[in-house]
C-alpha cells in the first residue's frame, strides 16, 4: 500500500489537531509518529516493537522501577523481621542462661 504525499500530510495534520486539543503533543508521540511513517514508507527496517517503543518504553521503565523498589522494600522488611526474631531468640537464650545460673 503506497501513501501519496497529500494523504500522508492530511493524516499528520489530523493527528496533530487531535493531540493539541488535549494539552499538546508529547515528544514521544511525535517520535512514534515519525517512526510509523518511516516504517510504512519502508525507510527503516526496525521491528514494530521498536517503532512503538516511544509509547511503551517510558511506562515500562516506570513499572520496572516500581517493581524493583517494591522488591527492595520487601527485602528490607524481611531482614528487619529476621533481625527482630534473632534479637528475641538471643534475649530468650540469655534469660534461660540466667535462670540456670540462679538455679545452680
Amino acid at each position: 500500500m503506497k501513501l501519496n504525499e497529500k494523504s500522508l500530510k492530511e493524516a499528520v495534520e489530523s493527528a496533530y489537531k487531535c493531540s493539541t486539543v488535549r494539552r499538546g503533543v508529547k515528544f514521544s508521540q511525535i517520535v512514534c509518529l515519525i517512526f510509523i511513517v518511516a516504517k510504512v514508507l519502508q525507510l527503516v527496517t526496525f521491528s514494530w516493537w521498536w517503532v512503538f517503543a516511544p509509547i511503551w518504553l517510558i511506562p515500562g521503565v516506570i513499572i520496572s522501577v516500581v517493581i524493583v523498589m517494591a522488591i527492595g522494600v520487601l527485602i528490607v522488611y524481611l531482614v528487619c523481621l529476621l533481625l527482630d526474631k534473632l534479637t528475641a531468640f538471643k534475649k530468650a537464650r540469655a534469660r534461660k542462661k540466667l535462670q540456670r545460673n540462679k538455679n545452680e
